[in-house]
């Protein structure tokens, strides 16, 4: 467990995708993520690549292999889906955001280095906001945070 894996993800490359849904917001999200002076690696969108399995499981075997220097971000209709699909990876912490305080708390609480939505949940400005507070928000490294955290990677490792 290498707990500055993850810090700073407005330092990271974001690995960023989406559904047929969320492909507007995701297009959104990118430009700025941009125009924040953000590396941004967008998963390719196709026929074969659109749907939200496709697209999260690309964003999340990034960001598994390589916590280090990935986050990651994906979208879908309602959020739940890429949620589960992105948990099922080692490394990977993965939140739904609705709001900036939920993505404080994902952040701050439970170590999230990939974020979710729901595309028609969130409008462009409540984005701005919970990109805001989620790359500006750092895990809190206190005694009951960091064992929570050690029991996760123990249960990644069953």
């Amino acid at each position: 467990m290498k707990l500055e894996f993850y810090q700073d993800l407005h330092k990271k490359t974001v690995v960023l995708g989406g559904d047929h849904h969320a492909k507007l917001l995701t297009d959104f999200i990118e430009k700025e993520l941009m125009r924040r002076g953000m590396e941004v690696e967008r998963v390719p969108f196709s026929e074969d690549t659109k749907d939200y399995i496709s697209q999260t499981a690309a964003v999340a075997e990034r960001v598994s292999q390589n916590p280090d220097i990935y986050c990651g971000i994906v979208g879908c209709k309602n959020g739940f889906g890429v949620t589960t699909v992105a948990n099922i990876y080692k490394n990977v912490f993965a939140t739904r955001c609705d709001n900036q305080l939920q993505a404080i708390d994902a952040r701050k609480v439970n170590y999230s280095n990939v974020l979710t939505f729901g595309a028609v949940f969130v409008s462009e400005d409540e984005m701005k906001a919970i990109l805001d507070n989620w790359f500006s928000t750092n895990f809190e490294l206190s005694e009951k945070n960091v064992e929570r955290l050690t029991r996760l990677f123990e249960l990644m490792k069953a």
